[in-house]
């Protein structure tokens, strides 16, 4: 869903969707739909002006009315350009004056744009679409190949050679030339740290720090219907503590098997807690109509969301009606306890190198699909070493997974006009955590890459202590790994004994997935190979649907290969549509 749109009026435009508001700012033109502005301020000669889409509060230390939009323009125009870091959340900010525009992304690059810039023309979007309907864009094999490894387009690539969207912390200046600069460097902020707090004090003011974060936002969203996804984990559970530590009630929803760990313990927690709770799984018409669903995910998300999430959306449509702004649990406690690599959350290039300190492309991408000469697999392998992420835990959080990972909900929700909130990558909570004893430790990289979670089970100590003091009702209340999170605040030890017992004696139960791909999965994956040919490598559609066909696992990785080749399909299909 396009929602703006900053072009060169010079370019001759094949397609420019209908949007209720114009603005002409001397060689561009700028067209939005202003009901779906978070902010705005526009001078009566129409000269000058600022759009803020997304969500965007003040940091806690600081105090401004809710009308802050005027101020930031002001600052903007006098080229302060820190002075953004007063705020927090996600947001694209569109600025107009002196005959320049000014677009700006929130610090971690969580809410995404899209543009194209050649030569004299620049296009730029909410939405790809915009770019794909008026220029026709050349696929790079480097960028696929580079998404097949990591599991995600990284670095701002698509998988258009010339089309990127938006990294982290960075404004962009459209004048009589284009010029992108940084305001806010991931690496300094992670870089500057120390620990400031014992344990003791990282509990008791953490708590306290949360607790002002959540009421933040209830009074910054006063009036909305606020709703989170809660589950069997700590991230979840951490979240609705604040929300009850503030006296406010959230509605609640879980989506998954009726006999998986999120299920069972979300629905005992709701009763318990007396909070309206909904547990959604797709019917039956999802499963037979699931080519449909798949499309329509990856191009609401413009490409960066897996056909994975096709259930996640089905829930939210299913509840767009219930609420209007929605909490995130998702990964947020992996900055506390490390990284776990599942080859989702991270990669396995990334835990490799973090073991071995050594990369061979040709180990992680499949051959059989793709062709690359000797000269640009040493191009791409010196390349990928170059990133700082491939190196850091932490920068691997903030400048890969977080941004990617939150951006395929925002995108998801906003289409049906829901505000998405990841309160565990909020600005003031991080500036905190980091100089605590309990941030990401890069020293402990190797660890990260090869332990399991009973292994590093000091990870939820933190997490579990916080929900403690924030509400002792909540704290006592089992987790899907058999112990509570009072369990941990009493000693780490008996928890972990009563997650290895919960463990051994009901195995079959904790490997039951929350979502299931079997054979209607299978089905549909046959019959996408069967119906699409593939330009853009060397494939044996033939030879994949027999190996699909030998398929018997449940998870996501048990397809994942096979899924990353038909995401890429479907975004290519999207320029024809």
């Amino acid at each position: 869903m396009i929602d703006w749109i900053l072009y060169n009026k010079s370019f001759n435009l094949k397609f420019l969707p209908f949007l209720p508001s114009k603005y002409e700012i001397d060689n561009y033109g700028l067209c939005l739909n202003e009901d779906n502005v978070y902010q705005n301020y526009v001078s009566q000669d129409k000269k000058e002006g600022i759009f803020i889409l997304g969500y965007i509060l003040p940091r806690l230390e600081y105090c401004y009315t809710r009308d802050f939009a005027i101020t930031i323009l002001e600052e903007v125009k006098s080229q302060n350009f820190s002075y953004i870091n007063n705020f927090k959340g996600n947001f694209n900010i569109l600025c107009f004056f002196n005959n320049q525009i000014i677009l700006i992304n929130d610090q971690f690059g969580i809410k995404k744009y899209f543009y194209y810039q050649s030569n004299n023309v620049f296009l730029a979007s909410n939405h790809i679409n915009f770019i794909l309907k008026n220029i026709k864009l050349e696929v790079s094999m480097i960028n696929i190949i580079k998404y097949f490894i990591f599991n995600y387009f990284i670095d701002g690539n698509t998988i258009y050679e010339k089309c990127k969207y938006s990294k982290a912390g960075t404004y962009f200046t459209l004048s009589n030339e284009y010029k992108i600069d940084e305001y806010f460097s991931i690496n300094d902020f992670v870089d500057k740290k120390e620990i400031k707090y014992s344990v003791r004090d990282s509990i008791i003011s953490g708590a306290e720090l949360w607790k002002q974060i959540i009421k933040q936002y209830i009074n910054s969203f006063e009036g909305k219907r606020i709703s989170q996804t809660l589950t069997a984990g700590l991230d979840s559970r951490l979240i609705l503590a604040g929300f009850r530590a503030n006296n406010y009630i959230p509605s609640t929803f879980t989506f998954g098997r009726k006999d998986s760990l999120d299920v069972i313990h979300s629905q005992k927690i709701a009763k318990k807690l007396k909070i309206t709770h909904t547990h959604l799984y797709p019917n039956d018409d999802f499963f037979c109509d699931y080519s449909q669903k798949a499309k329509e995910v990856v191009a609401l998300s413009s490409g960066l969301s897996s056909l994975y999430r096709a259930h996640r959306y089905d829930a939210y449509k299913r509840m767009k009606n219930s609420y209007d702004v929605l909490f995130f649990g998702f990964i947020g406690s992996e900055i506390i306890r490390g990284l776990y690599p599942d080859g989702l959350t991270v990669p396995k290039i990334i835990s490799d190198y973090w073991l071995n300190n050594a990369i061979d492309i040709q180990e992680y991408y499949p051959k059989t699909w793709f062709s690359l000469t000797r000269n640009e697999l040493s191009d791409l392998e010196n390349e990928i070493k170059s990133f700082d992420f491939v190196q850091r835990p932490d920068l691997f959080l903030f400048k890969c997974m977080i941004p990617l990972h939150f951006a395929q909900d925002i995108a998801l929700n906003e289409s049906l006009r829901v505000s998405s909130v990841a309160p565990y990558w909020d600005l003031d909570f991080l500036e905190f955590q980091k100089n605590t004893p309990f941030f990401t430790d890069n020293n402990k990289k190797e660890k990260f890459a090869k332990m399991g979670h009973f292994r590093r089970r000091k990870g939820p100590f933190y997490s579990a202590n916080l929900i403690y003091r924030l509400d002792k009702k909540n704290a006592f209340m089992s987790l899907g790994k058999g112990y509570s999170p009072a369990d941990y605040s009493f000693s780490m030890y008996y928890a972990s004994l009563k997650f290895l017992f919960y463990k051994i004696f009901f195995l079959k139960k904790y490997k039951i997935p929350n979502f299931n791909y079997e054979k209607w999965f299978v089905e549909y994956l046959t019959n996408f190979f069967r119906e699409n040919n593939f330009d853009f490598s060397i494939i044996d559609n033939n030879k994949i649907i027999d190996e699909i066909k030998l398929k018997t696992g449940e998870t996501e990785l048990d397809f994942i290969s096979y899924v990353k080749l038909v995401n890429v399909q479907l975004i290519k299909k999207m320029e024809n549509e």
